[in-house]
């Protein structure tokens, strides 16, 4: 019957919509680049102005010396907290490179999910070092 054939519809829209919600919360996780991390001399969390000026908020990894730096590199997240792997190449700070074809060189959100995970991470590679 109509009644049915309705209902069933519904149901159906219902049930896209629901995986639509739930594929869109969870879609495109930050994922930690470990080599990234094990070949970096600092991690620290900051925010890079569009000139490319990172302002330093706390260090992770070492001691960094200095509160802002200019980087090198191109960032595609402005004016929010990021982690930022960072390595000194000929003078300069550079976000560290990564093995990704075309020495992709990545930061990263600082979010609470993000700074979990990395906390998790460097406590498992500092294991795995040992």
């Amino acid at each position: 019957s109509r009644r049915t054939i309705g209902l069933v519809c519904a149901l159906v829209v219902s049930w896209i919509t629901a995986l639509v919600v739930l594929a869109m919360q969870t879609a495109n996780p930050i994922v930690l680049n470990h080599r990234q991390l094990l070949e970096s001399r600092w991690i620290v969390i900051g925010s890079v102005s569009a000139d490319g000026t990172l302002k330093i908020d706390r260090s992770i990894v070492g001691e960094f010396p200095e509160a802002s730096i200019r980087l090198s590199d191109e960032v595609r997240w402005h004016d929010r907290p990021l982690i930022v792997p960072l390595v000194r190449e000929f003078g300069d700070y550079h976000i560290t490179p990564t093995s990704i074809p075309g020495n992709v060189r990545l930061t990263y959100p600082a979010n609470e999910a993000t700074l979990q995970d990395l906390d998790a991470t460097l406590s498992k590679l500092k294991q795995s070092t040992r």
